[in-house]
């Protein structure tokens, strides 16, 4: 079940960096991030999910950032 999980992520992952928009590749890479946090949780690697919530976290950040400066 875990592989699934940590498949889904991988898959969201590389879908998000195939996005030639900034938005719409931060918010996907931000469920992709979310993803991966779980199932580091789940697998019990730390550094996999103290990565993850790094990158959510740089995500949520430039996301705040794109919609302060262009509210739309």
């Amino acid at each position: 079940m875990a592989e699934y999980i940590g498949y889904t992520a991988l898959f969201v992952s590389l879908l998000s960096v195939n996005m030639s928009n900034m938005t719409w590749f931060r918010w996907l890479h931000l469920l992709a991030s979310c993803i991966y946090f779980a199932y580091g949780i789940l697998i019990e690697a730390t550094p996999l999910a103290v990565g993850a919530a790094l990158f959510a976290t740089i995500h949520c950040y430039r996301l705040y950032k794109i919609y302060k400066v262009n509210p739309s």
